[in-house]
C-alpha cells in the first residue's frame, strides 16, 4: 500500500513538471498582444493616410463647404467605427490567446481578391458562352449564276444549300466552274462562301388567243417585252386583250407565272358592241345615253345639253366628269381608255375659262358661288407652272448643255437649241454650247382677256365638237335668203353661184326653206350675199426674237366674275433670273 501511494506521488510531479510557468504563459500572452496591437495601429495609420489621402484629393476637387461637413461627419463616423471594432478584436484576441488555433486556420483570403476571382470566372463564362452563338450563327452565301443572272441563298456554317432553279427554265444542272465541268454537290455542308454556275433548258410558253391575230404564239423568259396589237379582223370595238380580268398589253416576264401545268397561256380579246355615254342633270337623275359603236367613236361629239337639265333660276353651262365638281370638260377620251362614261350638268350663272399658256380649265358658278367667290390660283387648278431657261457663266449641277436641233441621241445634261429658244429667258438668245438652268416662272395673278355675254346654253358646247372635229363652225345669216353660211376657221366659204356673172334675165333660184326666191336680172354680180374672207394670219417664223419682259396689269384680289357673263382670265407670270443659279461643280 505504501508502494502505491508513492507511485501515485511520481507521476503527479512529473504532470505537474510539463505544466508550463504562470510567468512564461504572461509573456507568451504580452508578446501576441503586443504582436496583435502593432498590426492593429500599422493598419490603423495606412487607413488613416488613405482617408487623409482622399480627403485632401477631395478639398483640392471640391471646396464645397457642404460637402466638407459631409466629409467631417463620415471621418468622425470611421474613428468611432474602428475605435469600436479595436474593442471588440481585444476580446478576440483574449479568446484566441486562451485557444490558440492551428497556424493554417489563421490564413484570411482579403475579399477583393475573391471577388476579382468570381469576375473573372463569369467573363470566362460569357466570353465561352458568345464564341459559341457566333460559331452557330456563322452564315455563307452562295450565289447562282447564269446568263448574267445571278441569285443568292444565304446558308448557315455546316448545313446545305437546296438547288435554285430560274422562273421560266428547267433541266437545270449545277457546276462549281465557268466552264460547266465539275459539277457541285449538294449533299456537302456549306463552310465558305460558294460560286454555283447553272446551264438550264428554256421553257417554251405557248400563247393561245381567242381571236386571230398576228401575235406571237410562242414565248420565253429571254424573248423581253412584246406589244400586242388588235385582232386582223373583228366586229364591235376591242378593249384590249384580258387575262384573269387583267389587261394585257404587252408579253413580258410576269405573264409566265399564268401558265398553266402544260405551259400555256390563254389570251381572251374583249370586245364590246359598243360603250355607252351616260348624261345626267343637277340632280343625278339619267337624262339621255348615247350608244358609241365602233364606227362612229372617231367622231363622236359631246351632247350641247340644255337648261332643262337646270334648276329654274339656272342656266347649264357644260358637263362635268365627276357629279360634285363643277369643272366643265368636253374631252372625253373614248378612243384612248375604251370605257364607258358618265357627265353631269354643270349649272349656273357664269362660266370663268381660266388659261395658263397651252392649258385650259373651265369652272361652272352659281349664285352662292359668285357671291363667295375668291381668285384661284393655278396650283388649285391643277396647272403646271411654265418654266424657261437662263444662261450660266460655268457648268452646274443643275445646267444642261444647248445641243444642235440634228443631235438625235441626247444625254442627260443636254437639251436642244429649239427647245431653249422657245423659252429663253427675256433678252437671251441662246446658242449652241451655252449653259444653261430651268427656272421656274413666278405667278403674279390674273389678267381678264374677254367678257362677252353668256350664249344660249345649246350652243355653248360648239367649241367642244369643233376642237375634235378641228374646224371652229361659226353661223351667220344670209341677208338674202335667210339661209345660213358655215363659217370656216373665221373664214365664209363663198357661193360660187353668187359669184358668177348673172344674166340680164330674171332667175329663179334654188328652193329655200320651202319657198323660192326670185333675184332681178343685173349685168353684174350681186355682192351683196358675199362676205368679204378674212385674211388669213401670218405665218410665224421659226427663229425666235429677243424677247422683252411687259409689265401686265392683273385684276385686284377681291375680283368677282359677273353673272350672266362668260369670263377668260390668263395667269400672269413673271421671269426672275438670278446670276450664278446652282452650285458650281
Amino acid at each position: 500500500m505504501k508502494e502505491g501511494k508513492s507511485t501515485t506521488k511520481k507521476n503527479n510531479a512529473k504532470k505537474t513538471n510539463n505544466k508550463p510557468s504562470n510567468s512564461h504563459v504572461k509573456e507568451v500572452k504580452e508578446a501576441k498582444i503586443h504582436e496583435e496591437k502593432t498590426k492593429v495601429h500599422e493598419e490603423k495609420t495606412k487607413v488613416h493616410e488613405e482617408k487623409v489621402s482622399e480627403v485632401e484629393d477631395f478639398l483640392d476637387d471640391e471646396e464645397d463647404d457642404k460637402r466638407l461637413i459631409v466629409f467631417i461627419v463620415i471621418a468622425i463616423l470611421v474613428i468611432v467605427a474602428t475605435i469600436i471594432g479595436l474593442l471588440v478584436g481585444c476580446e478576440k484576441e483574449e479568446k484566441e490567446i486562451e485557444e490558440p488555433k492551428k497556424p493554417d486556420d489563421t490564413i484570411v483570403v482579403p475579399q477583393d481578391e475573391e471577388e476579382n476571382k468570381e469576375e473573372e470566372e463569369v467573363v470566362e463564362k460569357v466570353v465561352a458562352v458568345k464564341s459559341t452563338k457566333t460559331n452557330e450563327t456563322t452564315k455563307y452565301n452562295v450565289t447562282f449564276y447564269m446568263n448574267g443572272y445571278e441569285n443568292v441563298k444565304t446558308v448557315k456554317k455546316g448545313n446545305k444549300v437546296s438547288k435554285y432553279t430560274p422562273e421560266g427554265y428547267t433541266n437545270c444542272k449545277y457546276y462549281t466552274d465557268e466552264e460547266l465541268t465539275n459539277e457541285y454537290n449538294f449533299n456537302k455542308p456549306v463552310t465558305g462562301n460558294n460560286k454555283i454556275y447553272m446551264s438550264c433548258e428554256l421553257i417554251h410558253y405557248e400563247i393561245i388567243y381567242s381571236e386571230y391575230s398576228n401575235n406571237p404564239t410562242d414565248y420565253t423568259v429571254e424573248d423581253g417585252n412584246i406589244t400586242l396589237s388588235e385582232p386582223l379582223s373583228y366586229e364591235g370595238i376591242f378593249k384590249g386583250w384580258y387575262l384573269n380580268n387583267n389587261k394585257v398589253a404587252k408579253l413580258t416576264r410576269d405573264i409566265i407565272s399564268y401558265a398553266n401545268k402544260d405551259h400555256q397561256i390563254h389570251l381572251t380579246a374583249n370586245l364590246v358592241d359598243h360603250l355607252n355615254v351616260y348624261y345626267y342633270d343637277y340632280e343625278g337623275k339619267e337624262v339621255s345615253r348615247d350608244e358609241v359603236t365602233k364606227d362612229t367613236l372617231d367622231s363622236y361629239a359631246v351632247q350641247s345639253g340644255n337648261d332643262a337639265y337646270c334648276s329654274t333660276n339656272e342656266k347649264f353651262l357644260g358637263w362635268a366628269s365627276t357629279i360634285d365638281s363643277n369643272n366643265i370638260t368636253s374631252d372625253l377620251r373614248l378612243k384612248e381608255d375604251l370605257e364607258d362614261k358618265s357627265l353631269y350638268a354643270v349649272c349656273g350663272l357664269a362660266r370663268v375659262v381660266y388659261k395658263s399658256g397651252d392649258e385650259e380649265v373651265v369652272v361652272g358658278y352659281n349664285k352662292e358661288e359668285l357671291d363667295e367667290y375668291e381668285l384661284p390660283t393655278p396650283d388649285e387648278l391643277g396647272m403646271e407652272v411654265p418654266t424657261y431657261f437662263v444662261p450660266v457663266d460655268e457648268e452646274t449641277l443643275n445646267s444642261k448643255k444647248v445641243v444642235a436641233d440634228d443631235k438625235e441621241t441626247l444625254e442627260e445634261n443636254e437639251v436642244k437649241l429649239s427647245d431653249v429658244a422657245n423659252k429663253s429667258a427675256n433678252g437671251y438668245n441662246p446658242q449652241v454650247g451655252d449653259n444653261v438652268e430651268e427656272k421656274e416662272k413666278v405667278f403674279k395673278g390674273w389678267k381678264e382677256t374677254e367678257t362677252e355675254p353668256l350664249e344660249d346654253s345649246t350652243n355653248q358646247n360648239n367649241v367642244a365638237t369643233a376642237s375634235e372635229t378641228g374646224a371652229n363652225n361659226e353661223v351667220v345669216s344670209d341677208e338674202v335668203s335667210g339661209d345660213t353660211a358655215p363659217i370656216v376657221d373665221n373664214e365664209v366659204l363663198p357661193n360660187t353661184n353668187e359669184v358668177e356673172a348673172q344674166s340680164t334675165e330674171p332667175t329663179t333660184e334654188s328652193e329655200v326653206n320651202g319657198s323660192e326666191v326670185v333675184s332681178e336680172g343685173n349685168t353684174e354680180p350681186t355682192t351683196e350675199t358675199v362676205t368679204e374672207p378674212v385674211s388669213e394670219p401670218l405665218e410665224q417664223t421659226t427663229t425666235p426674237e429677243p424677247k422683252t419682259e411687259v409689265t401686265e396689269e392683273v385684276v385686284p384680289d377681291d375680283y368677282k366674275p359677273e353673272e350672266n357673263k362668260d369670263t377668260t382670265l390668263e395667269a400672269v407670270w413673271e421671269e426672275q433670273p438670278v446670276e450664278g443659279v446652282g452650285e458650281e461643280i
